[in-house]
């Protein structure tokens, strides 16, 4: 009997490793039928988000994807993350040139899942000139912890409406944005590393967004650079969260980024005015900006609100080089 129990321990303990820790593969040149292998990957990066599970990595082979993709699967701490790669030495695209826009979308989304990694890839081409439509390259909404975004390349994500007078005007798009939409549970421990968010038109909308219920985050070592609105955003009193006591992003670092060439002029929704940040705390609270390089922007740091009786507050910001601004070097007020 002890044999027989300590054998189905061995046979166990194994097959039960070997799913939570699998790497899986996809490549322009697989099948969805096919069992995700390196022999015979998978044909979409879809198909591998409908079907991987905790402790997964799947390998993108390089080339072009034309698809949305969203996260359909959390991992967790004991099984670790769901991990989403480019191949080494090769480069997966998410291409969304002739992909239908409705609503607020993303290229990439993640919603209210946790433990998921997204490493090396290229996310372009989603444009519309739909007032009403907002094209994201990578969507977080919702709640979820320990989700990483590392060196991705989001670009030519665009909102080309025209404008209209008065306030609101301009179209929304966005490179990276996180909405911690739920009221009870927030977005926490997330990571934007090493990331390139660049040649976007935002209207009047960010290229890089924490907005609402997001808490302990780190947004270091990007290159944010030549984007018609702000370059990185700390966002606070939105309404992105219900609850007023948590619709403020917190307890953040901002470091390392490299910021450049970020104006609104010509921007539909603010015609001639050059009024963007290259890095913006707009309703943030206990938030450390230090060792960025900001240049060839409008306002280099701005630390302000712009809601009503609600404030900014317990902001670092310390050993920036800030310079070449069209407006000003630093901007404090509300």
């Amino acid at each position: 009997m002890r044999f027989s129990m300590m054998l189905i321990l061995l046979i166990c303990v194994p097959v039960a490793f070997g799913q939570a820790n699998s790497s899986f593969y996809v490549a322009t040149t697989g099948k969805d039928s096919n069992p995700g292998t390196a022999g015979a990957p998978w044909r979409t990066i879809q198909h591998a988000a409908d079907t991987v599970r905790a402790g997964s990595t799947v390998y993108v082979r390089g080339g072009t994807y034309e698809e949305l993709v969203s996260m359909k699967a959390s991992g967790n701490a004991s099984d670790g993350f769901i991990t989403f790669r480019s191949y080494p030495d090769e480069t997966a695209v998410l291409d969304a040139s002739h992909l239908t826009l409705s609503g607020r979308t993303g290229v990439l989304t993640i919603q209210d899942k946790s433990y998921v990694r997204i490493v090396g890839f290229e996310i372009r081409n989603f444009r519309t000139a739909e007032h009403r439509l907002a094209p994201l390259g990578i969507n977080i909404i919702g709640a979820g912890s320990h989700i990483e975004l590392l060196k991705n390349n989001v670009h030519h994500i665009e909102n080309n409406f025209e404008g209209r007078d008065g306030p609101g005007r301009g179209g929304n798009a966005f490179g990276i944005a996180v909405y911690g939409t739920n009221p009870k549970t927030p977005i926490t421990d997330l990571v934007i590393d090493g990331n390139e968010v660049h040649h976007l038109k935002t209207g009047s909308s960010e290229s890089l967004v924490v907005n609402g219920n997001v808490t302990n985050f780190r947004i270091t070592r990007n290159v944010v650079h030549d984007n018609n609105n702000i370059g990185i955003d700390v966002i606070g009193f939105e309404r992105t969260a219900p609850d007023p006591a948590v619709d403020q992003a917190r307890d953040g670092i901002v470091s390392g980024n490299l910021v450049y060439n970020i104006t609104s002029r010509g921007n539909p929704a603010y015609r001639d005015d050059e009024s963007s940040d290259g890095i913006y705390v707009d309703g943030g609270t206990r938030i450390l900006i230090e060792q960025n390089v900001i240049h060839n922007v409008d306002f280099g740091i701005e630390l302000a609100s712009e809601h009503k009786d609600r404030a900014t507050s317990y902001i670092t910001a310390r050993n920036n080089l800030v310079y070449h601004c069209h407006t000003a070097g630093v901007s404090i007020g509300g």
